[in-house]
């Protein structure tokens, strides 16, 4: 790293000193209750906690694809390759163990391929 001479460094501070959010977002000025929240009639501001966020009900949907692909992501792989390893073991017994783990592999590999896909198609299927 190249360090910045100190006139420039004043001159950052100064720039980073003005506000990133326009005037004009006037609906996330605010955090919103906790009722409103609750019901789901309102979006959490900015300044709303983890608690607020997650009680929001579109947020709950989201929460629930996001942890369901993770879970997917980190089970189904495994099994792809192990079960796949098994099978060809048991139906080509005289294939060579580097082919049937290299097989093995390219189908964890296509499992997570169509996992995220399922999971790009669910995020464009849901409304805005």
């Amino acid at each position: 790293l190249i360090p910045m001479p100190a006139t420039n460094r004043k001159k950052q501070k100064k720039k980073n000193s003005q506000p990133a959010v326009s005037q004009d977002a006037s609906m996330f000025a605010k955090p919103t209750n906790l009722i409103n929240i609750m019901k789901g009639s309102a979006v959490p501001g900015p300044k709303a906690s983890l608690s607020d966020v997650i009680a929001h009900e579109q947020n709950k949907q989201v929460i629930f694809k996001l942890v369901f692909t993770s879970i997917m992501m980190m089970t189904l792989p495994f099994a792809v390759y192990f079960v796949s390893v098994t099978a060809l073991g048991r139906l080509y017994p005289l294939l060579e163990d580097n082919y049937i783990q290299t097989v093995s592999g390219l189908a964890s590999i296509g499992m997570i391929l169509i996992i995220m896909v399922g999971y790009v198609i669910a995020a464009l299927m849901e409304s805005d």
